[in-house]
């Protein structure tokens, strides 16, 4: 299986203030716990940009104005599945209302308040995009075995 998942950035800028705090946009989906990156599956025939693409509209109602920026590919071993999750960056977007069947909710977390119960692959890659540090293979390494 090959997956599509986004890092959607969002400078929130105050009024009267030079910048403001960036947010990432995370999904809480109906049939599995925790907040996780916008994505999903890449189907037949598509590209994983083109996946990405659809995958942040359906879910969230974002359109990209600029293509996503690549960011990195991961492996893990899902329900005993080889799954190549990619991941992008978008930062250059507009956002529309949106509902989907798989969405309970979408939100904008501050990127240095973010909730306790993110998913561990999701956590994983916001952090690499923070302080831009290499990317594991795997998509749910822990910091203990990245030291390793």
């Amino acid at each position: 299986m090959v997956g599509a998942r986004a890092l959607v950035i969002s400078q929130d800028k105050d009024p009267g203030k030079k910048s403001g705090k960036n947010k990432v946009l995370l999904v809480y989906h109906t049939y599995c716990p925790g907040w996780h990156l916008p994505g999903g599956g890449v189907k037949r025939g598509e590209h994983p940009l083109q996946a990405v693409r659809r995958e942040v509209f359906e879910e969230a109602g974002i359109r990209c104005l600029k293509d996503p920026e690549f960011f990195g590919i991961y492996y893990q071993k899902y329900l005993g599945v080889d799954d190549y999750p990619t991941v992008y960056v978008i930062e250059s977007f507009t956002q529309e209302s949106v509902r989907s069947p798989e969405i309970k909710e979408s939100r904008w977390f501050p990127l240095d308040n973010l909730p306790s119960d993110i998913g561990f692959g999701s956590f994983q890659r916001i952090q690499e995009y923070l302080f831009k540090t290499p990317h594991p293979l795997a998509w749910g390494v822990s910091l203990k075995d990245k030291i390793q």
